[in-house]
């Protein structure tokens, strides 16, 4: 039997800046007692360690120039929380070639060795590994030192778009060879939960959501885009990262057909110096807002002042066709209507609550209509109410309790 407080260590390939999902799974096994340490990659200006509502974060992987961008293939930094405010992209830019197969090998590889270092070097009851990246590491370590194994895959990381052929193809063939090995699986969505299952022949894995911590519908007054409303005008909202295969060239050119609308982007990444470009040539420039990214847990206060929260992917990719994205719980607990891909887990939601409406996201056209219904009379505050309604349905409490009930029976 393992003791009633287990030593859970996560490992995670990124700086942990701002990941939401693992910031509250940490957070929510910390308060239940498990002392916690998330094992993530060292970044300038970062604290190697750190301590954070009661759980430890150890960035012990340097990534050095090995772990530069290979997915999207762009250089993309974040922008500092805080305090909002209007930004402007820095000079050209800047983005990177795709590295050749050889280099994104020998990064992956490395990483891979540096994690299992860090993580055979810290003794745990139970490794939880986030996503398929540090899967390998996390099994090592589980095997070393007769621990149990936690995959929880945020992404079907396989079917990445922005993937070469060969890395995917790398990818598929490691989660096949090493899906059987944890002890549980945990994935975002129901969708993506029949897609394993349905692929690997395993047991269906465990869904717990990206949902915001329960609370009152924030004041819109108070939320930081309440000054960029125009008289007479419907704001929409963006909150996300500004990266390709989302179709947000195709929102800002749907602005063009919506003349009594503003849209605010609340976010980083590649992709805003061309947004821009689109906006300007557009004649949008004017009604379009870029605004920095928040911490996770500001997003609902900042985007309770907009009416529309906008989800926009496009099913390019499985990966995208089962998306699941966090803002659709974010935005109904901000009290938003929703205007949203079709996608199975997205139109299941913004039907069976009638918050909002659905859209093609390779068309501006269909952007546009899908936005253009909602402006019908009566119909906004209707879905706005409706959202709100639904909001307790999708609170992290309730996943929560998913989790704790994971971590309990990992005990026997």
């Amino acid at each position: 039997m393992m003791p009633p407080e287990m030593r859970v260590v996560m490992l995670l390939r990124n700086p942990f800046t701002r990941d939401a999902r693992v910031l509250r799974e940490a957070r929510t096994l910390a308060a239940a007692g498990h002392a916690v340490t998330v094992i993530a990659v060292r970044a300038r200006g970062l604290p190697a360690m750190e301590r954070r509502d009661g759980f430890a974060i150890d960035r012990a992987v340097a990534a050095g120039r090995l772990a530069g961008p290979t997915i999207s293939g762009q250089a993309a930094r974040p922008a500092a929380g805080g305090a909002m405010s209007r930004r402007r992209p820095a000079a050209g830019g800047a983005t990177s070639r795709r590295r050749p197969a050889s280099a994104v090998w020998l990064r992956d590889r490395t990483l891979t060795r540096s994690f299992t270092r860090a993580a055979l070097a810290r003794p745990a009851d139970v490794y939880h590994a986030h996503d398929l990246t540090v899967l390998e590491p996390a099994l090592r370590a589980a095997r070393a030192h007769g621990a149990r194994l936690v995959y929880d895959a945020h992404e079907l990381y396989p079917e990445l778009t922005g993937l070469a052929k060969s890395e995917r193809a790398r990818w598929a063939r490691l989660e096949r060879r090493l899906i059987r090995e944890p002890d549980v699986v945990i994935v975002p969505s129901p969708a993506r939960a029949d897609a394993m299952a349905e692929r690997y022949g395993i047991e269906r894995p465990v869904v717990i959501m990206n949902a915001p911590e329960a609370g009152p519908v924030p004041d819109p007054a108070a939320s930081p885009l309440a000054v960029l409303r125009q008289a007479g005008e419907t704001l929409l909202v963006y909150a996300g990262g500004f990266t390709p295969n989302r179709g947000l060239e195709n929102v800002v050119r749907a602005l063009e057909a919506l003349p009594t609308c503003r849209l605010t982007m609340i976010g980083w990444g590649p992709l805003e110096p061309e947004l821009r470009a689109v906006a300007a040539r557009g004649g949008a420039e004017a009604r379009v807002e870029f605004l920095p990214a928040v911490e996770p847990d500001q997003v609902v206060a900042t985007i309770a002042g907009a009416d529309i929260g906008l989800a926009p992917y496009i099913p390019i990719g499985l990966n995208n066709q089962l998306a699941a994205p966090n803002k659709l719980a974010e935005y109904l607990h901000a009290g938003l209507a929703v205007a949203a891909s079709d996608l199975p887990d997205v139109r299941a939601l913004v039907q069976r609550h009638a918050v909002g409406t659905l859209f093609d996201a390779t068309s501006p056209t269909s952007i546009a209509a899908a936005i253009g219904e909602l402006l019908e009379p009566g119909r906004l505050e209707k879905a706005k109410a409706a959202a709100r309604a639904a909001a307790p349905g999708y609170t992290w409490e309730r996943q929560a309790e998913v989790l704790l009930g994971v971590y309990e029976k990992l005990r026997s």
